[in-house]
């Protein structure tokens, strides 16, 4: 029987076993999402809208913040306390698209799928599109990171181009990151990288064995899967980790439960193995 994973639990599971557990096996979140965790959804969600509805067409600046008011809805509602908190930094990271981004026309939430043995591997890419010089995606950050860096810290989008290859094996693809902050400017447009058949080949064979391994580890994983479930402890992957403070409770001998119930719930998702991310 074939399974479904997704690429977002994947690189969760490989960064930390307990995040994944937690994340899309028990499926908690949040009751409050970091700020930066909030206004980059929201960003993602205001391109999204317009992307898609609007092609080749740029907003006006009234429209652009607008954008940012839809966005923000879908992260925070009718509380107006956060809106009036990131409205200037979502409508900053959305000024900051460059106007050939807007010129073209987006594929955009496009799910893709990987079949990989027994496992199909699923994700949404943010935006993408085929012209003359290929397919060209991209993936939106709200964030002043160097985009090698994000390179070297998460092979997610080398697994959309491996999919977008995959569906269309006659063109060329390049991907590269679009760095929106909410604060200050974008510096300059990244350079765009080519998905080379050695890439390919190399990202086919990474994710092949991190498939492998989540595999053999969900086999062996008791229905109790927490103790199963192993932290990896580390500044870099608990110090942006929504889970941080579970974590804290079992380390210092407090009620782990009840952290659970103060500070996220449960949400119920369709898909094995986590979100479409």
């Amino acid at each position: 029987m074939t399974k479904h994973v997704s690429i977002t639990a994947l690189l969760d599971w490989n960064k930390c076993q307990r995040r994944h557990y937690l994340a899309h096996t028990r499926h908690l979140r949040p009751r409050e999402r970091a700020p930066a965790l909030g206004s980059g959804s929201a960003v993602h969600s205001a391109l999204q809208h317009w992307l898609s509805r609007y092609p080749g067409q740029k907003p006006s600046s009234d429209e652009m913040g607008r954008l940012a008011v839809v966005g923000l809805a879908g992260e925070y509602g009718e509380d107006e306390a956060k809106f009036g908190r990131y409205v200037k930094g979502a409508v900053n990271a959305i000024s900051l698209v460059p106007d050939w981004v807007w010129a073209r026309a987006w594929q955009c939430e496009t799910p893709v799928e990987i079949p990989i043995g027994d496992w199909v591997v699923r994700g949404r890419t943010d935006i993408w599109s085929e012209g003359d010089d290929g397919i060209t995606l991209i993936d939106f950050k709200v964030s002043e990171a160097n985009p090698l860096d994000l390179m070297l810290w998460s092979p997610q989008i080398r697994y959309y181009a491996l999919a977008l290859q995959a569906m269309h094996p006659e063109r060329a693809v390049q991907y590269k990151y679009l760095l929106l902050p909410t604060q200050g400017k974008r510096a300059g447009d990244p350079w765009a990288w080519p998905f080379t058949q050695a890439a390919a080949a190399r990202t086919q064979e990474d994710l092949t064995k991190l498939v492998e391994d989540f595999a053999k580890h969900q086999a062996e994983m008791p229905p109790a899967g927490w103790a199963h479930a192993r932290p990896a402890y580390d500044r870099s992957a608990c110090g942006y980790c929504p889970f941080n403070p579970i974590c804290q409770a079992e380390i210092t001998g407090a009620d782990r439960d009840e952290v659970e119930k103060a500070m996220f719930y449960e949400h119920q998702r369709g898909m094995t193995g986590g979100d479409d991310g």
